[in-house]
């Protein structure tokens, strides 16, 4: 609720008063001189833009006619938030009896539980898309987890052993790399030597040809 106020000072403000509690803040504007001051409907108050745009600033909101002071509109925040939550854990869906059944059935044929892996290329996904009806790959995984075990498939487990096998062939090759290479390094550095030697061996003769 909104009412004009002509304080002892002359002063004139909007008082608002939170329709939830008895807070109330007073936003200075001036609606000129009238005779029925205190009776100034709140139509008129409402136009002025300045007192919703100060009582905005200070956490303040009117919304469906009511005011509410910061600390009501917190909690109306606060009960509107839980109320989301509440709203949305309740639009999850779960899998009914016959659902869980068909998930089960499927995941008896596809899991390898001695493996503790999926057969071939399954997985939580393609057994769901597998039996359709709105089946959601997490119930699947739910119940994998509960009553067969891990992730992971045949397939998979495949491609990671052919890579370690590769990794292992490639580190082989680059041992054996590194091997010539400081081989290679080392005839080099020989090389050298036995050039450096012959050079001086010339330079020896032409002296002993001049001395001559």
């Amino acid at each position: 609720m909104i009412t004009c106020e002509q304080l002892s000072t002359g002063k004139q403000v909007a008082r608002c008063q939170c329709d939830f509690c008895e807070n109330f803040t007073d936003v200075s504007v001036s609606f000129g001189s009238t005779k029925n001051f205190d009776k100034i409907n709140q139509t008129q108050i409402n136009n002025v833009n300045t007192v919703f745009q100060s009582l905005k600033k200070r956490g303040w909101s009117y919304i469906g006619k009511k005011m509410r002071c910061k600390d009501c509109e917190e909690k109306r925040r606060s009960k509107g938030e839980t109320k989301m939550a509440k709203d949305n854990v309740k639009e999850l869906r779960q899998p009914t009896k016959e659902q869980k059944r068909e998930i089960i059935d499927l995941l008896t044929a596809v899991y390898d539980v001695s493996a503790q892996r999926y057969k071939g290329s399954e997985t939580d996904k393609s057994v769901a898309e597998t039996i359709g009806n709105g089946i959601m790959w997490g119930w699947v995984a739910s119940l994998r987890e509960d009553f067969f075990g891990p992730d992971g498939n045949e397939q998979a487990e495949q491609v990671s052993a052919e890579i370690t096998q590769w990794m292992e062939t490639a580190d082989g090759l680059a041992k054996q790399f590194h091997e010539k290479l400081t081989e290679l390094q080392k005839s080099l550095r020989e090389f050298n030597a036995a050039r450096q030697q012959v050079a001086k061996m010339a330079d020896d003769v032409k002296k002993v040809k001049g001395v001559a």
